[in-house]
């Protein structure tokens, strides 16, 4: 009977431990149950901005920056650069591109240069004109007197073999003459100022730049090979266009025979008025015969 008592026991005891363990997992939280966590929700802040310019479409190296090329666009404070085109601080209409532009793509200063800008003056040059720079000095370039806008006639003095007046077959002699290549031509820049500075003492030119016609860019090339250039300064009321006649030796002296020396008679020979006259183009001349009349 003791045996029996002791049995019923463990097993009564082992039932109420059950009972007690599957009450308590109940009540205890499953080991797989999810446990969600909420963020906290962001503010987003809004970052400053300020608007730009904008190509609208896109433009060609020297185009003209029209109205209708230009859109504006917001751009991020923080990342405009300084050489950016900003709206109610530039004003990008009317300058030329001086690089290619995309679509969309924000135009900078970089890459745009004004109208008569020293450093882009293929803008300003007419069709059919070419800027030609010659190497001058205080003397050849007028004193500092010339100025960007002025208008001045090229000199140029040189040596040109001159045949004998009486007789052709002798040597040629050589004879140095002055005479004006080009007339009105404009100056477009002196040293590298492309307009005027005023209110200063202007500085000896050592360049000037002008506007000349192609086929006399090639004749200002080849006179630099072959003497001395320099400007003569026209009035702003003179229009004539008219070249005047070489000037030589003889134009410029009075030396006499008497008194003169052994060389004097050929220093001051003349051609004979009525049998001869020589014709001088360019860097040639000519001896043209004429009948006296009797």
């Amino acid at each position: 009977m003791r045996l029996i008592a002791i049995f019923v026991s463990l097993v009564l005891a082992v039932v109420a431990i059950v009972v007690v363990y599957q009450m308590t997992s109940a009540q205890a939280p499953s080991e797989t149950s999810t446990i969600i966590v909420e963020k906290p929700v962001e503010k987003l802040v809004q970052e400053p901005t300020e608007q730009i310019y904008v190509a609208q479409t896109e433009i060609a190296p020297g185009s003209s920056i029209e109205a209708s090329v230009v859109d504006r666009q917001d751009w991020p404070k923080r990342l405009i650069a300084d050489n950016f085109m900003v709206v109610g601080k530039d004003e990008p209409t009317g300058m030329i591109a001086r690089g290619h532009f995309q679509a969309r793509e924000p135009l900078l200063k970089t890459k745009l240069g004004k109208p008569g800008d020293a450093s882009f003056l293929a803008s300003t040059l007419p069709e059919g004109s070419r800027l030609v720079t010659i190497a001058t000095d205080g003397i050849a370039g007028i004193a500092g007197f010339v100025f960007p806008g002025d208008r001045v006639d090229i000199l140029l003095t040189q040596m040109v073999e001159v045949p004998n007046p009486k007789d052709p077959k002798l040597a040629p002699k050589q004879e140095q003459i002055s005479e004006v290549m080009l007339v009105n031509v404009l100056v477009v820049a002196v040293d590298q100022r492309a307009a005027a500075e005023t209110g200063k003492q202007a500085p000896l030119p050592s360049s000037v730049s002008l506007q000349v016609t192609s086929e006399d860019a090639q004749k200002l090339r080849l006179a630099e090979r072959r003497g001395t250039l320099s400007l003569s300064l026209r009035s702003l009321k003179d229009k004539d266009g008219n070249i005047p006649s070489p000037t030589t030796r003889f134009d410029i002296t009075r030396f006499l025979a008497t008194g003169g020396g052994e060389n004097a008679a050929a220093l001051t020979e003349e051609p004979a008025k009525n049998d001869s006259v020589v014709v001088v183009r360019g860097t040639t001349a000519q001896t043209v015969e004429i009948e006296s009349k009797k």
